[in-house]
């Protein structure tokens, strides 16, 4: 038997491996590029709930400021203005404050409790005067009990309290409120 030469078998080969090491190399490339934007997206999904739960906590913590507030203040019904002077408000049936831009500026800002809870923005707060037969609009401007509201004694006074908390990031914004009864 004849053994071919080194030319001869130089001519023999076509190129296959290095068609095949090619192809193994894009679908190498296709799943590493895979991974990395599973893994940058997990890590802004990650960023975004944490921001969320740090603008939560500060609205909570703004909720609690305006709670003690309430609790270790003595409130006239004079202090209470339309325009929110001082966070503290009169209740509007028809447009309510919270929802008004111009009456943020004149809230509470809880400038203490930033640091602490690492927000682009401090908690603020606006304290709303409720009328003592609060519950809700009938449409007429009239306030009414809403169905299984239990209206407060007569005596009491009732404010609501709207706390707006910002993450780290200031897009990431939660607002909280609650009713707080004296």
């Amino acid at each position: 038997m004849i053994k071919p030469t080194k030319k001869l078998r130089l001519r023999r080969q076509r190129g296959i491996v290095l068609i095949i090491l090619l192809i193994f190399l894009v679908i190498t490339t296709t799943l590493i590029t895979s991974a990395m934007r599973t893994t940058l997206l997990d890590d802004k999904m990650i960023s975004n709930f944490r921001d969320q739960d740090i603008a939560f906590q500060a609205a909570e913590a703004g909720l609690l400021t305006a709670e003690n507030y309430l609790l270790n203040t003595t409130l006239t019904t004079s202090q209470f203005t339309a325009n929110c002077v001082n966070g503290l408000c009169i209740a509007n049936p028809v447009a309510p404050v919270w929802l008004t831009t111009s009456n943020w500026a004149n809230a509470v800002s809880v400038t203490s409790l930033q640091t602490s809870l690492q927000t682009s923005v401090a908690p603020q707060y606006l304290i709303e005067l409720l009328p003592s037969s609060y519950g809700g609009s009938s449409g007429d401007g009239s306030m009414v009990a809403p169905i299984n509201y239990q209206l407060p004694p007569p005596a009491s006074t009732q404010y609501r309290i709207t706390s707006l908390g910002t993450g780290k990031d200031s897009s990431s914004q939660v607002m909280l409120q609650s009713i707080y009864q004296n």
